[in-house]
C-alpha cells in the first residue's frame, strides 16, 4: 500500500561537521535542522542558476 505523493519534497540525509560557534548559533533556534535548512535554502535561492554537473565543482558558488 502506497502513501501517495508527498506534498513537500523529501529530504536527503547528510552529515556535516561545523565549528562549535556554528553549532551553538543554530542550537539556539530550537529546531537546529530546520534553521540550517532555511539558511541553506535562502542562500541557494539567491545564487545564479548553474549547470547541475556534479563532476565540475568549480561551479559551486560558496563565499571564500
Amino acid at each position: 500500500m502506497s502513501r501517495g505523493k508527498q506534498r513537500n519534497p523529501t529530504f536527503v540525509h547528510i552529515n556535516i561537521r561545523v565549528s562549535k560557534e556554528v553549532n551553538d548559533y543554530f542550537a539556539r533556534h530550537g529546531n537546529r535542522s530546520e534553521a540550517i535548512r532555511k539558511v541553506l535554502d535562502d542562500y541557494v535561492s539567491q545564487q545564479p542558476a548553474v549547470d547541475n554537473n556534479p563532476v565540475d565543482d568549480r561551479q559551486l558558488l560558496l563565499p571564500v
